[in-house]
């Protein structure tokens, strides 16, 4: 599951990319990884 957007619960502008790999227990800090889009699941809110 991936968030592209600026936070807007917590920032206030700064926008990132955040992504949750679920099931997987490797270290990829500092790797380059392929990240493929499915589907769009909603517009970021506020919460």
């Amino acid at each position: 599951m991936m968030n592209i957007g600026t936070n807007p619960t917590i920032s206030k502008g700064n926008q990132s990319i955040e992504v949750h790999i679920f099931d997987f227990d490797e270290s990829v800090y500092d790797e380059n990884i392929k990240i493929n889009f499915l589907d769009r699941i909603r517009d970021e809110k506020k919460t």
